[in-house]
């Protein structure tokens, strides 16, 4: 199996209008001295808090920032050798999937769900 170190990865949460407009992002790109790097289980933990936790209930959905589902933009590079005998290839993965407001039960993913070469944790 081929290691691919991750060097960014982006979230887009965007809205339920019919233009899609990016209602809330994070963006993080990552070095082994990051302080959100487990040296001991070789991953960095990130955490997106959803823009529905601005929603205020005493107001209508349609007056606020409802997310409409959310685009995972990962980059990383599946690296060379130590001595210059493999190039190291960068790669990139989109993963975006829309929520179903009606059905608010439902999550599109859950711990242990895989995401390109990621795996959700929480």
């Amino acid at each position: 199996m081929t290691t691919i170190e991750t060097t960014s990865l982006s979230f887009f949460e965007f809205s339920t209008s019919l233009n899609s407009t990016i209602i809330h992002q994070l963006s993080s790109s990552f070095a082994e001295d990051d302080d959100d790097y487990d040296d001991e289980m070789d991953y960095h933990l990130v955490e997106f808090p959803s823009a529905s936790r601005n929603l205020d209930p005493s107001l209508p959905l349609t007056e606020q920032d409802v997310p409409g589902g959310v685009m995972l933009l990962l980059t990383g590079r599946i690296g060379g050798r130590d001595d210059g005998s493999a190039a190291t290839i960068n790669v990139q993965s989109t993963i975006a999937w829309n929520y179903d407001g009606r059905e608010c039960r439902v999550e599109p993913v859950g711990v242990g769900d895989s995401i390109g070469w990621l795996i959700v944790v929480s």
